[in-house]
């Protein structure tokens, strides 16, 4: 990451929230950009954020707020998309399976590996909810008896829409807590926010004139 490269971050905020941002001054402004980094943002992320916020948003979302819309995933299922998914991937410990095993236990533990490995290739976090569920077998009992609109199928569906939500919520909580950390982005550290401001100081000229 560059500091140049935060430029139309700054830029978008002003754009967006004039009077407001303009008020913070120039430091309060490198405070926030420097926070949005710490959490993990990147400028690109940071940009989409800002520009999904709704029109009727009268004041700028604080770091923590800007940072979780930059993380949302739009391509992380929703529980019923994420369901479907699993049904799919429950259909490959259907398939023949190759090679020579030991043991039934072996057997099983190979159709396992086989759903868990077609889970992942349908979506990360799929194939972690796989993992985090452990048993299979009893995973694919809890979704047909979801499916199957019998006397405990609402039961199931609100006790598996729980596990999923946890699940989400945990992978989040354990990407921003390694980001936070700076196991997985090691240039953190070296992130000048006051440097963005300067290179700024001629143009916007709100930038120039509001936040210094």
């Amino acid at each position: 990451m560059t500091d140049q490269s935060w430029q139309p971050v700054a830029t978008a905020l002003l754009g967006s929230y004039p009077s407001q941002v303009a008020a913070w001054g120039r430091d309060a402004i490198a405070a926030y950009l420097a926070e949005l980094a710490a959490r993990g943002v990147t400028p690109d992320m940071a940009l989409v954020a800002i520009r999904s916020c709704p029109a009727t948003q009268k004041f700028p979302p604080s770091a923590p707020e800007l940072a979780g819309l930059a993380r949302i995933d739009p391509s992380r299922p929703t529980f019923d998309e994420a369901m479907v998914l699993v049904k799919r991937a429950l259909r490959a410990g259907r398939r023949p399976l190759t090679g020579d095993y030991g043991s039934e236990a072996e057997m099983i533990g190979a159709r396992e590996n086989m759903v868990r490995d077609a889970a992942r290739g349908m979506h990360p976090l799929v194939g972690a909810f796989l993992v985090r569920c452990g048993d299979v077998s009893r995973l694919a009992d809890e979704v047909a008896e979801m499916l199957d609109d019998g006397v405990y199928a609402g039961v199931r569906r609100r006790e598996l829409e729980q596990r999923w939500t946890q699940h989400v919520e945990a992978m989040e909580g354990r990407d921003a807590a390694e980001v936070a950390t700076g196991r997985r982005r090691g240039e953190l550290a070296r992130f000048d926010p006051l440097a963005v401001l300067d290179a700024q100081r001629e143009s916007p000229a709100q930038l120039s004139r509001g936040a210094r």
